[in-house]
């Protein structure tokens, strides 16, 4: 099958072409240039071009995973015009070709379509963001099921692990800060289903590559703040936890508001695919290994 990847030289997306699976070609969307592996064929183009449908056209694709996004929370609420073209209209576009060509396609959304008031959110839960960016992927999630019955969403959680290049995680940069001695800022009052980047890529290749349709919501079997990420960081990779800072949300200047506790329920995909989603500690051994 000829499976066509946007945003391949994001966290993500290094990561979706790192667990392409065997007898499958990938066509390779991204604005730069990227090594790719041996089963893949690249796409250079803007997404927001007005020629960007014709160029995936002409590549043929029979399934599209649509993971490219403008997905810095802040960024977004600063600048809502980039945020609106890239996030909804060309996921709207993209999901219209696939309709119209019968061509399955996979949206990565986000936990942020909620509004963090209780947490450990559902797929039938009324989705409610707070921020720009949660309102632009919510829009997309729209456009897929109004342009598309061969679709799946999934609503992925915040993703942790070693950066394969570009963007590093959350988890990355506090074990760079905290290895160099330095004190880090955390929030205590954040709460969200972490779950290991390798785990995310491979379900989502699993989910894609199955007949299953609707919406998924996909994180780790966990429900921690960022503080108690940073301590558990700290007491499996025997770091000091005295360099942990703890910080309420509303006592730093934002531009995006943010949901307190956007975690997930990820029972329905992990039931569906029969599958196992590593715990936070055991995902950073995983990730940092000693």
């Amino acid at each position: 099958m000829k499976i066509l990847v946007t945003g391949v030289t994001g966290f993500l997306g290094r990561y979706l072409l790192k667990f392409m699976p065997q007898g499958h070609l990938c066509i390779a969307h991204s604005r730069t240039k990227l090594a790719l592996p041996s089963n893949t064929n690249s796409l250079y183009s803007d997404m927001t071009n007005d020629h960007f449908i014709e160029k995936v056209a002409a590549v043929q694709p029979e399934m599209i995973i649509h993971n490219a996004a403008m997905a810095n929370v802040d960024t977004c609420e600063r600048d809502r015009r980039s945020a609106f073209r890239v996030n909804t209209q060309t996921t709207r576009r993209l999901a219209q070709y696939a309709g119209e060509n019968d061509i399955r396609f996979v949206f990565i959304s986000s936990d942020q379509v909620f509004d963090g008031r209780h947490g450990l959110y559902v797929e039938r839960d009324t989705p409610h963001p707070v921020n720009y960016y949660g309102e632009t992927k919510l829009a997309g999630e729209q456009a897929v099921r109004e342009m598309t019955e061969n679709h799946v969403i999934i609503r992925g959680a915040l993703f942790y692990g070693k950066s394969l290049g570009g963007r590093i995680s959350f988890t990355e940069h506090l074990f760079r800060q905290l290895t160099a001695g330095r004190t880090v800022n955390v929030f205590d009052d954040q709460y969200r289903s972490p779950v290991l980047v390798d785990d995310l890529a491979r379900l989502v290749w699993k989910m894609a590559l199955t007949s299953l349709t609707g919406i998924f919501h996909l994180g780790g079997p966990d429900r921690l703040s960022r503080l108690e990420m940073g301590e558990i960081l700290c007491r499996e990779l025997g770091l000091d936890a005295d360099l942990l800072n703890p910080v309420k949300t509303e006592s730093v200047n934002l531009a995006a508001t943010r949901g307190l506790d956007c975690s997930v329920d990820s029972s329905k995909i992990i039931q569906q695919l029969n599958e196992k989603i590593c715990c936070f500690a055991e995902g950073l051994k995983l990730s940092f290994p000693s």
